[in-house]
């Protein structure tokens, strides 16, 4: 019996390898179980502080926002200083609209966890949903000097964001050039700043933009054909707002912008022949 029992018990862990959506599905079964027996006052009971969060999101991606509430209610009660549980409780206040009550929340949070760059984010969605702009853009300035790499890069999309919806749109263009010049190959913000070249006219700025981008970032044949699709896109809207530029000059006017052409430098290697 003892065999067979070992024989089934690995099969089913074998099974659950290679099948990680069933094991997250049964972990998630028995953390429920065990929620509801916390709930109904079971002794030995005990969830820990991350198992909540999962509890919360789980609820959460089902829509069931009253359950979400309730389980970040009782998280809370079990660890009363967790930055992470009242950032999620902060979220869901916004939810459901409770604007002020979220910002008390995460007051509360960034005294337990400043660090965390979900307070400004949410704080912005909170000040927007409020109508006060100059609030949100005084925060995620301020917020912009404590954050560096891929989370300085999310806080400008935020802030450009923010510029979008009240129409300052030479402040999106301005959140777009920081975001290239710390991270060239950032796709995203190559294709947003194509189109906000074009809506604010800015054209000779994106070429020294783009041309820098070329001369700086993509040094050699390999990182060309890594970034291909970054590289091209930098090809095709520098000579896009080159032309744009030409055409706009008065008639006999002699106008040749710096690195229209895009030429690497002296003695930097040539693209590979799929992007000339």
């Amino acid at each position: 019996m003892s065999i067979k029992r070992n024989a089934v018990n690995y099969n089913n862990l074998k099974h659950m390898q290679e099948n990680p959506y069933h094991q997250d599905r049964e972990e998630m079964k028995e953390l429920l179980k065990t929620y509801q027996d916390l709930k109904n006052g079971r002794r030995h009971s005990f969830i820990e502080e991350e198992a909540f969060e999962k509890i919360i999101d789980y609820f959460d991606d089902t829509e069931d926002l009253t359950q979400a509430i309730e389980a970040v209610e009782i998280g809370i009660g079990q660890y009363p200083y967790s930055a992470a549980l009242l950032i999620k409780k902060a979220d869901l206040m916004i939810a459901t609209r409770r604007y002020f009550e979220a910002l008390a929340i995460l007051e509360q949070a960034e005294l337990l966890d400043g660090a965390d760059i979900n307070l400004y984010i949410l704080k912005t969605d909170a000040y927007l949903a409020l109508d006060q702009q100059e609030k949100a853009v005084a925060l995620l300035e301020n917020a912009l000097l404590h954050f560096e790499g891929d989370e300085r890069i999310e806080l400008l999309f935020e802030l450009a964001d923010v510029y979008d919806d009240y129409e300052e749109f030479d402040k999106i263009f301005d959140c777009l050039k920081l975001i290239l010049e710390q991270d060239p190959g950032n796709e995203e913000a190559l294709y947003k700043i194509c189109f906000w070249t074009d809506f604010t006219g800015r054209n000779e700025e994106s070429i020294k933009l783009h041309q820098k981008i070329i001369d700086d970032k993509f040094l050699n044949d390999l990182a060309w054909e890594i970034n291909e699709t970054s590289a091209r896109q930098c090809r095709e809207w520098a000579d896009r707002v080159a032309s744009a530029i030409s055409a706009g000059k008065k008639e006999g006017e002699e106008y040749q912008p710096q690195g229209l052409a895009l030429r690497a430098k002296p003695g930097t290697p040539r693209l590979p022949s799929s992007l000339r």
